[in-house]
């Protein structure tokens, strides 16, 4: 991306940015706005007003889909080659956000719970959150295979869990 192009809209507060595994595409969510970008030629491929602050912005790692929290609590994810929405989630103390490296599970830490969507054609509920202990998530990442989710909560805790097709289960626990 070159340092000189102006962004289209305007950007207020710190940003949060994300950019695809493939180093092509690059989100940035701010004041009332999200903005996808292709790097290879400094072209903005995307710019979305909502009137609402975008807090944190996550790509998928194959660069398909864009995942936003808003003001409010709304976790939204689009597609990147068109806009088109896909799906919201209502979170009530939404956190942290993470894509499965194959880009179809999509994870949300909502206060103390992770819940998991499928993310391809929609946004599916799948209906088997992990629960962690009393303290609020602050961090999640899948593993490279999808199959693990660390979960790092305010308490200083660290939890590895399987978050398999159809459930997820402890795998161990790092205390410090």
């Amino acid at each position: 991306l070159d340092p000189r192009v102006e962004p289209v809209g305007a950007f207020r507060g710190p940003p949060s940015i994300s950019l695809s595994d493939a180093g092509d595409i690059l989100a940035i969510g701010g004041a009332d706005a999200l903005a996808l970008w292709r790097t290879r030629d400094a072209r903005q491929m995307m710019f979305i007003e909502y009137g609402y602050h975008v807090y944190q912005v996550v790509l998928s790692p194959n660069g398909s889909r864009v995942a936003f929290l808003i003001e409010g609590g709304a976790v939204q994810i689009s597609r990147t080659d068109n806009g088109i929405r896909l799906g919201q989630v209502l979170a009530n103390n939404a956190g942290d956000m993470a894509f499965s490296p194959d880009s179809k599970k999509f994870a949300v830490a909502d206060g103390n719970v992770v819940r998991f969507y499928l993310s391809e054609d929609g946004l599916v509920d799948l209906d088997y959150p992990i629960l962690t202990h009393t303290s609020e998530i602050a961090a999640i990442a899948f593993d490279r295979s999808g199959e693990r989710l660390a979960v790092g909560t305010e308490d200083g805790s660290i939890r590895v869990w399987e978050a398999g097709e159809y459930g997820g289960s402890e795998f161990y626990d790092l205390r410090g």
